[in-house]
């Protein structure tokens, strides 16, 4: 399982299946035999992808499809969407909300008002900061409430720090980094032609 999304994904597939470590020479060498794609929008998008430092931002994506034609002896990688930690973080933060929006859902319903930190208590204690304002944001909002602009301090902490270390260690200055692994979260693929 790959250290940066605990998953089989892009990492594992290139650095880490196979006997031994293998080095980013060994690793061009495979890039060079490869076509990747993404899926975007239900489409799919060609990646220019043409060695080891092109890929490493890929390296949380899961390999959605993958193929090998042994007569021309390439293979084809379809990344999925988006990364796994994007997707896991995602996942996270739609159950607090709905778990929020369930407490609203039912205050309403007995015609009692919304009591934010009575809806904290039964939560757990885990990642305060953010269940708090998940609620404060049902509290305002409502149904209509979401959770753009929140992320898990964890997630950063842990699995992105990870692929941003690993990024640097590429030659990825700061400003691609922030831009590939904390801001770009939704659309952070590069496409050559569509």
């Amino acid at each position: 399982m790959s250290q940066f999304s605990g998953k089989c994904d892009c990492a594992d597939h290139f650095c880490m299946i196979g006997p031994g470590d293998h080095t980013e020479e060994e690793i061009n060498k495979e890039i060079a035999r490869t076509d990747f794609y993404i899926y975007h929008e239900d489409k799919q998008h060609r990646l220019d992808i043409h060695s080891y430092k092109d890929l490493v931002p890929y390296f949380p994506y899961i390999i959605a499809v993958g193929c090998f034609n042994g007569e021309k002896g390439r293979q084809t990688i379809v990344f999925s969407s988006r990364s796994w930690v994007d997707r896991e973080e995602e996942d996270h933060l739609t159950w607090v909300l709905e778990d929020a929006k369930k407490e609203y859902r039912r205050c309403k319903r007995k015609k009692i008002p919304f009591d934010i930190d009575a809806c904290l208590a039964r939560m757990s204690t885990f990642n305060a900061d953010i269940k708090r304002e998940v609620v404060k944001r049902v509290a305002e909002k409502g149904d209509k409430a979401d959770i753009k602009g929140l992320h898990f301090p964890h997630y950063d902490k842990w699995d992105r720090a990870m692929l941003a270390q690993e990024m640097s260690r590429v030659g990825y200055n700061d400003f691609e980094i922030s831009r590939w692994v904390y801001q770009g979260r939704d659309y952070n693929w590069r496409k050559e032609e569509e």
